[in-house]
């Protein structure tokens, strides 16, 4: 970039943000990248006040994993050991006890302990240094840290505990000695006398299976996940005890399996169910820093709106969106963004992101920026030669209003899977009204996709199913049209798609739209997109 196009451009950027784009303050330093130790803290004592009697919840880091030879993936760290820790690297596990712990070898007492590797400095050469078990302890607030060498000697008995909780072990793990993320699958095996570790779709089955309340229901269940089991061209792994119950033929016996399930010693479904429940509530913190990563996100889809032209192609799009978000702080995207022009738009997660120029069409932008860890989810779509077609417009304004009558509901107390319902009859009475479909069924041809889900340290963050909305909760409501090439309606609709997204905050019965300053009206985004930008000038 020349000098006079840099001053002119961060000058630019200056200016936005004076009038008028709110900056939240955040409880974090662009050095640390990571919130304070105190709400770390906080997680693990909001964790152990929901664990049972004498248990430990067991944490392991993600895996690293291979780019090229002999080059990683920019490392992601399992977001619940972020989330209990905030500890970021590979290589690690953690316990949280719920009682207090005392050991002969150990001074003082003790309700958690984190396994880090070894600071090396003649790796750090290579690699950068990193943060072992002193740094964690100081930094995070973790009340004991032990270098990883240690673990398979560390002295307490998980023989006496009664339930321990851990989620499905970490597959697909590098070869590695004692102190790598094998060795301490390995020992903690050995440790827990764990003979079996379920796979993804048992412990599926099994939430499904305790969540059932009687026999009518077990026996149901039992036949549409047999039959579904028998169905599989390739041979699914079944859990040994869920075989058991596949196979069982009385009411007592299938009770007895799933309340065993509930109440097994090695619990794989307790975690997910309590780090469902807290991750679903966010604290003043996090909404702090999610607003942060918001705000970024939502600065990127002005500047877009200002620079689109039909010339230019969806990954010089997906460039302005993603120099925003990193000259603003963010460190990197929440998932690969969407930049999806024409009848692209009519694919929900294209990806490619290759058309090399966007034309007259609309252009579909569903992006996140992710700051300190947690990700945004903001979709716009704007005509990227500054105007709606008459047919564009007719779609746009439909989901607009299907938004609209959704936000409404979001509401304390309300059942979530209810938000979709006014969105859903306000699509079909459009496309109705339209002439794109006849009957209200028909809906789904259109709008296949529901309306909502969380956002925290996972765009897709975790919740308890069964939870109404709750204060605190952030959650996306994005309805869509998608009418792809070769629909059975008339052509002039053909390779529309539009979605609309924006991140709502519950508040009792005010929820608050936190990604308003990205124009979501027509006329709005007409407006902007008569302005000029300074990523004009590169072409």
């Amino acid at each position: 970039m020349k000098p006079i196009l840099l001053r002119n451009f961060l000058i630019t950027l200056l200016i936005s943000q004076v009038c008028g784009i709110s900056i939240c303050q955040v409880p974090v330093s662009s050095e640390s990248n990571r919130l304070s130790a105190g709400f770390y803290k906080d997680r693990r004592d909001a964790l152990r006040e929901i664990m049972p009697p004498n248990s430990v919840f067991v944490l392991f880091a993600s895996p690293e994993r291979t780019f090229s030879t002999d080059v990683d993936y920019v490392y992601h760290q399992n977001r619940d050991m972020l989330y209990f820790s905030g500890y970021p690297e590979p290589n690690s596990m953690m316990y949280i006890f719920k009682e207090e712990q005392r050991a002969d070898s150990i001074e003082n007492p003790f309700s958690e302990v984190i396994f880090t590797p070894a600071v090396d400095l003649a790796q750090a050469v290579w690699t950068g240094k990193i943060m072992g078990a002193e740094e964690a302890m100081k930094d995070l607030g973790i009340k004991l840290a032990l270098e990883a060498s240690k673990y398979e000697k560390f002295p307490v008995d998980l023989s006496k505990f009664k339930v321990i909780i851990t989620d499905r072990l970490p597959s697909d793990v590098r070869e590695g000695n004692s102190a790598s993320l094998s060795g301490f699958i390995s020992a903690f095996r050995k440790k827990a006398g764990i003979q079996h570790s379920p796979d993804e779709f048992s412990l599926m089955v099994s939430s499904n299976l305790i969540d059932l309340k009687n026999d009518l229901q077990l026996r149901e269940f039992q036949e549409k996940a047999k039959a579904y089991v028998t169905a599989q061209v390739v041979n699914v792994n079944v859990d040994p005890f869920l075989i058991r119950f596949f196979n069982s033929t009385d009411s007592l016996t299938r009770a007895l399996i799933r309340d065993s399930l509930a109440n097994a010693r090695i619990n794989y479904l307790s975690f997910n169910r309590l780090t469902s429940a807290l991750r679903q509530i966010k604290t003043p913190e996090e909404i702090a820093v999610i607003k942060k990563a918001i705000d970024i996100t939502c600065d990127a889809n002005r500047e877009v709106m200002k620079a689109a032209t039909p010339e230019m192609s969806e990954r010089e799009i997906q460039g302005i969106h993603e120099f925003i978000y990193k000259i603003r702080g963010a460190k990197e995207t929440g998932f690969p963004l969407i930049i999806a022009s024409g009848n692209n738009g009519c694919t929900l997660h294209y990806m490619d992101n290759d058309a090399p120029k966007v034309g007259n069409n609309l252009i579909l932008m569903d992006v996140g920026a992710m700051f300190c860890g947690y990700s945004a989810d903001v979709t716009r779509t704007i005509p990227a030669n500054g105007r709606f077609s008459p047919e564009q417009l007719a779609i746009y304004n439909i989901v607009l209003e299907a938004q609209d009558s959704a936000f409404s509901y979001c509401k304390q107390g309300m059942p979530f899977a209810k938000l979709n319902l006014p969105a859903r009859k306000v699509i079909a009475d459009g496309l109705k009204k339209l002439g794109i479909i006849q009957e209200t069924e028909e809906v789904y041809i259109y709008y296949p996709h529901s309306i909502s889900h969380q956002i925290g340290l996972d765009v897709h963050d975790k919740s308890l199913r069964s939870s109404p909305l709750t204060n605190g909760m952030i959650i996306t409501l994005e309805p869509g049209i998608y009418i792809p090439t070769g629909s059975k309606c008339d052509k002039k609709w053909w390779g529309i798609g539009i979605r609309i997204e924006d991140d709502i905050l519950i508040n009792d019965n005010n929820p608050v739209n936190l990604s308003l300053s990205a124009p979501r009206k027509a006329d709005d985004i007409e407006k902007l997109m008569k302005k000029s930008s300074p990523f004009n000038q590169f072409r």
